[in-house]
């Protein structure tokens, strides 16, 4: 068990080194998609107050007034992750009893959210029929909604997963983690992303 300990102090330890002291997590370039994870690490590492440290930074300057984290880089509502990021903050916030944060943070992320399959877009706009709804990101964004105390949508977000193994074909051996409305289980790559 010692070693376990010791990497875990050693990863605590390297964060750390990242952290500037008015919190602020390493690159500028990347903001969120920077630090998303960190204030959950440094918690489980036993730095709940550096960890507070940062989302006190976060509440100055990574926080818009609708709830949103950052700074981002160009282009980053197009990427794929956006909702994914904002679980990680809205969660570690919660745990630290930040909820401020979690609850600004999680009223952004619940526009992400799709009552008719109870899953998270995984996409910063669209929100038809088609778009798609990928388990990584209904997941993190599910999980924060349990923290939150957003039962329906957590317990909604369960029954999308449910209903994505029965559509599987080929469980074990592959899983197909994407679908939409319109199209059910997406089991063939889109050619546009590859």
């Amino acid at each position: 068990m010692n070693r376990f300990k010791e990497a875990r102090d050693k990863g605590g330890r390297f964060l750390l080194d990242q952290l500037g002291d008015d919190g602020k997590f390493g690159s500028s370039d990347m903001g969120a998609m920077e630090y998303y994870k960190v204030p959950s690490a440094l918690l489980v590492c036993g730095q709940s107050n550096a960890a507070s440290r940062l989302l006190d930074w976060v509440r100055r300057k990574g926080m818009t007034a609708e709830g949103d984290f950052g700074p981002r880089p160009n282009g980053a509502k197009d990427d794929y992750g956006y909702a994914y990021y904002n679980s990680w903050l809205i969660i570690g916030a919660q745990r630290l009893g930040q909820f401020d944060i979690s609850e600004s943070g999680m009223e952004f992320l619940m526009r992400f959210w799709n009552p008719n399959t109870g899953a998270f877009f995984s996409s910063y706009c669209e929100r038809e029929p088609h778009t798609k709804e990928d388990l990584w990101v209904v997941s993190g964004s599910g999980e924060a909604a349990l923290y939150t105390g957003r039962i329906d949508a957590a317990k909604a977000v369960g029954g999308w997963m449910e209903r994505m193994m029965e559509a599987q074909p080929n469980y074990p051996d592959q899983m197909y983690t994407v679908s939409s409305k319109t199209t059910g289980l997406i089991t063939e790559p889109d050619p546009k992303e590859e």
